[in-house]
Protein backbone atom coordinates (compact mmCIF):
# COMPACT_ATOMS: atom_id res chain seq x y z
CA UNK A 1 0.00 0.00 0.00
CA UNK A 2 1.71 3.90 -0.81
CA UNK A 3 1.59 5.47 2.11
CA UNK A 4 3.34 8.45 0.58
CA UNK A 5 0.25 10.79 0.40
CA UNK A 6 -0.26 10.43 3.94
CA UNK A 7 2.76 11.36 5.10
CA UNK A 8 4.04 14.09 2.28
CA UNK A 9 6.37 16.94 3.94
CA UNK A 10 4.08 19.12 1.82
CA UNK A 11 0.82 17.77 2.96
CA UNK A 12 0.50 16.13 6.02
CA UNK A 13 -2.65 14.66 6.23
CA UNK A 14 -2.84 13.24 9.71
CA UNK A 15 -1.83 16.87 10.95
CA UNK A 16 -4.47 18.66 9.31
CA UNK A 17 -7.07 16.57 10.96
CA UNK A 18 -5.79 17.33 14.60
CA UNK A 19 -6.31 20.12 17.12
CA UNK A 20 -6.32 21.32 20.43
CA UNK A 21 -9.30 21.35 22.56
CA UNK A 22 -10.14 24.00 25.29
CA UNK A 23 -8.60 21.17 27.97
CA UNK A 24 -5.34 21.67 26.52
CA UNK A 25 -6.46 17.74 24.82
CA UNK A 26 -5.37 16.71 21.31
CA UNK A 27 -8.80 15.65 19.24
CA UNK A 28 -9.27 14.81 15.76
CA UNK A 29 -12.35 15.20 12.90
CA UNK A 30 -12.93 12.85 10.94
CA UNK A 31 -15.38 13.17 8.43
CA UNK A 32 -17.97 15.24 10.26
CA UNK A 33 -16.81 12.73 13.65
CA UNK A 34 -14.48 13.77 16.19
CA UNK A 35 -12.07 11.63 18.09
CA UNK A 36 -10.39 11.78 21.40
CA UNK A 37 -8.58 9.66 23.88
CA UNK A 38 -9.32 8.25 26.58
CA UNK A 39 -6.71 5.64 29.36
CA UNK A 40 -7.49 2.91 31.60
CA UNK A 41 -4.88 1.82 34.07
CA UNK A 42 -3.32 -1.17 33.72
CA UNK A 43 -1.76 -2.18 37.56
CA UNK A 44 0.19 -4.89 38.52
CA UNK A 45 -0.61 -7.30 41.74
CA UNK A 46 -0.21 -4.09 44.49
CA UNK A 47 -2.23 -1.89 42.68
CA UNK A 48 0.27 -0.10 41.30
CA UNK A 49 -0.08 1.69 37.90
CA UNK A 50 2.44 0.51 35.62
CA UNK A 51 0.72 0.82 32.18
CA UNK A 52 -1.90 2.81 30.48
CA UNK A 53 -4.50 1.46 27.79
CA UNK A 54 -5.02 3.90 25.30
CA UNK A 55 -8.88 4.19 24.08
CA UNK A 56 -10.74 5.89 21.46
CA UNK A 57 -13.84 7.96 22.20
CA UNK A 58 -15.83 8.87 18.82
CA UNK A 59 -18.63 11.33 18.77
CA UNK A 60 -20.99 12.39 15.16
CA UNK A 61 -21.30 15.84 14.50
CA UNK A 62 -24.34 16.03 17.08
CA UNK A 63 -22.68 14.51 19.61
CA UNK A 64 -24.25 11.24 19.92
CA UNK A 65 -21.15 8.47 20.99
CA UNK A 66 -20.15 5.90 18.53
CA UNK A 67 -19.29 2.44 19.31
CA UNK A 68 -15.74 2.17 18.16
CA UNK A 69 -16.01 -1.36 17.96
CA UNK A 70 -18.57 -1.66 15.66
CA UNK A 71 -16.64 1.96 13.49
CA UNK A 72 -13.47 -0.02 13.14
CA UNK A 73 -15.13 -3.47 12.36
CA UNK A 74 -17.05 -1.53 9.72
CA UNK A 75 -13.92 -0.26 7.79
CA UNK A 76 -11.50 -2.89 8.58
CA UNK A 77 -11.89 -4.02 4.74
CA UNK A 78 -10.98 -0.92 3.76
CA UNK A 79 -7.03 -0.63 4.07
CA UNK A 80 -6.87 3.79 3.18
CA UNK A 81 -9.56 4.23 5.74
CA UNK A 82 -8.17 1.56 8.59
CA UNK A 83 -4.53 3.43 8.20
CA UNK A 84 -6.14 6.94 8.58
CA UNK A 85 -7.91 5.86 11.26
CA UNK A 86 -5.40 3.96 13.44
CA UNK A 87 -2.73 6.79 12.57
CA UNK A 88 -5.27 9.25 13.73
CA UNK A 89 -5.57 7.30 17.04
CA UNK A 90 -1.88 6.58 17.39
CA UNK A 91 -1.24 10.11 17.06
CA UNK A 92 -3.63 11.80 19.73
CA UNK A 93 -2.90 8.72 22.03
CA UNK A 94 0.45 9.52 22.47
CA UNK A 95 0.82 13.27 22.41
CA UNK A 96 -2.03 13.13 25.49
CA UNK A 97 -0.34 10.41 26.93
CA UNK A 98 3.32 12.59 26.59
CA UNK A 99 1.29 15.42 28.44
CA UNK A 100 0.44 13.69 31.14
CA UNK A 101 2.28 12.80 34.16
CA UNK A 102 2.42 9.02 33.75
CA UNK A 103 4.23 9.66 30.38
CA UNK A 104 7.53 7.59 31.98
CA UNK A 105 4.85 4.70 31.93
CA UNK A 106 3.76 2.22 29.23
CA UNK A 107 1.39 2.89 26.54
CA UNK A 108 -1.03 0.15 24.97
CA UNK A 109 -2.18 0.92 21.78
CA UNK A 110 -4.97 -0.72 19.44
CA UNK A 111 -4.86 -2.02 16.13
CA UNK A 112 -6.20 -4.07 13.36
CA UNK A 113 -4.44 -7.30 12.02
CA UNK A 114 -4.97 -5.74 8.92
CA UNK A 115 -3.72 -2.42 9.29
CA UNK A 116 -0.96 -3.55 11.75
CA UNK A 117 0.16 -5.94 8.85
CA UNK A 118 0.21 -2.81 6.59
CA UNK A 119 2.00 -0.17 8.68
CA UNK A 120 4.63 -2.72 10.75
CA UNK A 121 5.90 -3.93 7.36
CA UNK A 122 6.39 -0.13 5.80
CA UNK A 123 9.50 1.26 6.76
CA UNK A 124 8.31 5.51 6.35
CA UNK A 125 5.79 4.18 8.37
CA UNK A 126 7.77 3.22 11.23
CA UNK A 127 10.45 6.11 10.67
CA UNK A 128 7.76 8.66 10.61
CA UNK A 129 6.22 6.74 13.87
CA UNK A 130 9.79 6.95 15.57
CA UNK A 131 9.99 10.22 14.92
CA UNK A 132 6.77 11.67 16.34
CA UNK A 133 7.32 9.89 19.61
CA UNK A 134 10.87 10.81 19.74
CA UNK A 135 10.13 14.59 19.24
CA UNK A 136 7.27 14.27 22.76
CA UNK A 137 10.66 12.90 24.30
CA UNK A 138 9.06 9.38 24.63
CA UNK A 139 11.03 6.15 24.37
CA UNK A 140 9.87 3.48 21.52
CA UNK A 141 10.29 0.70 24.29
CA UNK A 142 6.93 2.74 25.50
CA UNK A 143 4.77 1.75 23.08
CA UNK A 144 2.98 -1.77 22.90
CA UNK A 145 1.03 -2.07 19.73
CA UNK A 146 -2.64 -4.16 20.77
CA UNK A 147 -3.34 -6.31 17.56
CA UNK A 148 -7.18 -6.56 18.13
CA UNK A 149 -9.66 -9.26 17.63
CA UNK A 150 -10.69 -8.95 13.90
CA UNK A 151 -9.81 -11.80 11.28
CA UNK A 152 -6.28 -11.29 9.68
CA UNK A 153 -5.32 -11.32 6.19
CA UNK A 154 -2.18 -12.57 6.26
CA UNK A 155 -0.64 -13.89 9.41
CA UNK A 156 3.22 -13.94 7.74
CA UNK A 157 2.67 -10.04 7.64
CA UNK A 158 1.98 -9.39 11.08
CA UNK A 159 4.68 -12.09 12.12
CA UNK A 160 6.92 -10.53 9.77
CA UNK A 161 5.73 -7.06 11.32
CA UNK A 162 6.15 -7.60 14.68
CA UNK A 163 9.67 -8.28 14.09
CA UNK A 164 10.92 -6.06 12.27
CA UNK A 165 9.00 -3.53 14.85
CA UNK A 166 10.77 -5.53 17.95
CA UNK A 167 14.10 -4.54 16.17
CA UNK A 168 13.16 -0.91 17.27
CA UNK A 169 12.26 -1.78 20.20
CA UNK A 170 8.60 -1.30 19.82
CA UNK A 171 6.62 -4.53 21.28
CA UNK A 172 3.16 -6.16 20.74
CA UNK A 173 0.23 -7.49 22.46
CA UNK A 174 -2.27 -10.03 21.86
CA UNK A 175 -5.61 -8.11 22.59
CA UNK A 176 -8.77 -9.39 23.63
CA UNK A 177 -7.40 -13.30 23.85
CA UNK A 178 -10.03 -15.83 23.74
CA UNK A 179 -12.53 -14.10 21.74
CA UNK A 180 -12.94 -14.07 17.96
CA UNK A 181 -10.14 -14.75 16.16
CA UNK A 182 -7.66 -13.90 19.30
CA UNK A 183 -7.11 -17.75 19.82
CA UNK A 184 -4.15 -20.03 20.50
CA UNK A 185 -3.58 -20.41 17.03
CA UNK A 186 -2.71 -16.52 16.76
CA UNK A 187 -1.04 -16.58 20.07
CA UNK A 188 1.60 -19.26 19.07
CA UNK A 189 1.95 -17.95 15.56
CA UNK A 190 2.45 -14.36 16.43
CA UNK A 191 4.55 -15.10 19.97
CA UNK A 192 3.63 -11.10 21.12
CA UNK A 193 5.58 -10.53 24.80
CA UNK A 194 2.11 -9.55 25.83
CA UNK A 195 -1.37 -12.14 26.42
CA UNK A 196 -4.10 -10.03 27.23
CA UNK A 197 -7.08 -12.27 28.28
CA UNK A 198 -10.44 -11.62 27.32
CA UNK A 199 -13.08 -10.64 29.94
CA UNK A 200 -14.83 -13.32 29.11
CA UNK A 201 -12.28 -15.36 30.49
CA UNK A 202 -12.30 -13.18 33.44
CA UNK A 203 -16.01 -13.44 33.70
CA UNK A 204 -16.40 -17.47 33.87
CA UNK A 205 -13.17 -17.23 36.50
CA UNK A 206 -15.04 -14.64 38.62
CA UNK A 207 -18.20 -17.65 38.74
CA UNK A 208 -15.80 -20.22 39.46
CA UNK A 209 -14.88 -22.24 36.05
CA UNK A 210 -10.78 -21.22 35.89
CA UNK A 211 -10.42 -23.78 32.92
CA UNK A 212 -10.16 -21.27 30.39
CA UNK A 213 -8.02 -18.90 32.38
CA UNK A 214 -5.67 -22.36 33.41
CA UNK A 215 -5.29 -22.58 29.59
CA UNK A 216 -4.52 -19.52 28.60
CA UNK A 217 -2.38 -18.71 30.95
CA UNK A 218 -0.43 -22.44 29.68
CA UNK A 219 -0.75 -20.78 26.18
CA UNK A 220 1.46 -17.52 27.63
CA UNK A 221 4.03 -19.14 28.87
CA UNK A 222 4.63 -21.29 26.04
CA UNK A 223 5.71 -18.38 24.51
CA UNK A 224 7.13 -16.76 27.39
CA UNK A 225 4.25 -13.60 27.32
CA UNK A 226 3.47 -11.32 30.11
CA UNK A 227 -0.34 -11.79 31.22
CA UNK A 228 -2.96 -9.36 31.52
CA UNK A 229 -6.10 -9.79 32.78
CA UNK A 230 -8.78 -7.45 31.11
CA UNK A 231 -12.18 -6.53 32.30
CA UNK A 232 -11.79 -6.77 36.10
CA UNK A 233 -14.74 -5.67 37.80
CA UNK A 234 -14.90 -7.22 41.03
CA UNK A 235 -12.58 -7.96 44.14
CA UNK A 236 -13.00 -11.78 43.75
CA UNK A 237 -12.19 -11.72 40.21
CA UNK A 238 -9.25 -10.19 40.85
CA UNK A 239 -8.02 -12.22 44.03
CA UNK A 240 -8.76 -15.63 41.51
CA UNK A 241 -6.49 -14.01 38.90
CA UNK A 242 -3.43 -13.19 41.10
CA UNK A 243 -3.89 -16.91 43.22
CA UNK A 244 -3.34 -17.71 39.57
CA UNK A 245 0.03 -15.93 39.17
CA UNK A 246 -1.09 -13.50 36.25
CA UNK A 247 1.06 -10.47 36.07
CA UNK A 248 -0.98 -7.52 35.17
CA UNK A 249 -4.81 -6.39 35.58
CA UNK A 250 -6.87 -3.93 33.95
CA UNK A 251 -10.44 -2.94 34.68
CA UNK A 252 -13.56 -0.96 36.20
CA UNK A 253 -12.60 -2.54 39.29
CA UNK A 254 -9.21 -0.27 39.46
CA UNK A 255 -10.45 2.46 37.45
CA UNK A 256 -12.71 3.94 34.59
CA UNK A 257 -11.04 5.09 31.47
CA UNK A 258 -9.99 8.79 31.99
CA UNK A 259 -9.76 11.79 29.47
CA UNK A 260 -5.93 13.46 29.79
CA UNK A 261 -7.60 16.25 31.36
CA UNK A 262 -8.83 14.10 34.63
CA UNK A 263 -5.15 12.52 34.41
CA UNK A 264 -3.92 15.42 35.18
CA UNK A 265 -5.63 15.39 38.62
CA UNK A 266 -4.98 11.30 38.78
CA UNK A 267 -2.42 10.64 41.78
CA UNK A 268 -0.23 7.39 41.24
CA UNK A 269 -0.22 4.79 44.01
CA UNK A 270 3.05 4.40 44.17
CA UNK A 271 6.32 5.06 41.59
CA UNK A 272 5.36 2.52 39.48
CA UNK A 273 7.41 -0.81 38.20
CA UNK A 274 8.45 -0.58 34.20
CA UNK A 275 6.89 -3.65 32.52
CA UNK A 276 9.90 -6.13 32.11
CA UNK A 277 10.18 -9.27 30.44
CA UNK A 278 10.37 -12.25 32.83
Amino acid sequence: MDLSKIYSMQDDLIQRLVSINDKGEMIATVNGLEFSSVFQPIVDCSKRIVALEGLIRIKDSVGNNVNPYEYFKNINDNDLESVISTLICGKIHTHNFAMSHFSNKLLFINVSPVTFAILSNNEQAILNFLDKITSLKLNPNQIIYEITEFKERDIENIVNGKNILEKFNILTALDDYGADYSNEYRALKIRPPYLKIDKSIIDMCDSGCDSDLKEAIKVAQDISAITIAEGIETENAFNKCRDNNIDFFQGYFFDKPLSASELKSKVNITTAHDLKRM
